[in-house]
């Protein structure tokens, strides 16, 4: 059965559903990604397109235009036959590249993910034994341990 959104839902999937449609998936993959059914994702991208602010997303559009602009010229100046091997200027063009990239990779959001730490149950209770034996015979009072 379907569940009924509330306004702050709706507009927040509205949102999404426009940015996603914005980098060009379809309507299904877009109903798959915010959970909805896929015939309520035309009525959400008109109520976002209703409810956008026009010149954000032509902000955008300029931006990205910007960045792909500088990573092309970038690129070009790299490949250029007349610069030198060891010219200092190599490394420079690469690191504007490649921030350039990031911004867009942000802008398009495409983002790299987050290193986070994964333990597992197992290595808990590994380092609950080591520190049960490495505090055998301690008092409890003298026990300290600096968690992170």
């Amino acid at each position: 059965m379907a569940k009924n959104l509330t306004a702050w839902e709706r507009r927040r999937k509205a949102e999404q559903a426009l940015n996603l449609k914005a980098m060009g998936m379809t309507n299904v993959s877009i109903a798959d990604r915010i959970g909805v059914n896929r015939k309520t994702v035309p009525g959400l991208l008109e109520q976002a397109a209703e409810e956008a602010d026009e010149s954000r997303f032509l902000e955008a559009a300029r931006a990205k235009t910007h960045y792909s602009q500088i990573i092309r010229t970038c690129w070009t100046k790299i490949g250029d036959k007349n610069l030198s091997v060891n010219s200092h200027n190599i490394p420079a063009l690469i690191g504007l590249a490649a921030s350039a990239q990031a911004r867009l990779d942000k802008l398009n959001g495409v983002e790299a993910p987050i290193k986070v730490e994964n333990r597992t149950l197992r290595d808990r209770a590994i380092e609950f034994d080591q520190f049960a034996r490495e505090t055998a015979g301690v008092p409890r009072e003298r026990r300290l341990r600096i968690v992170d």
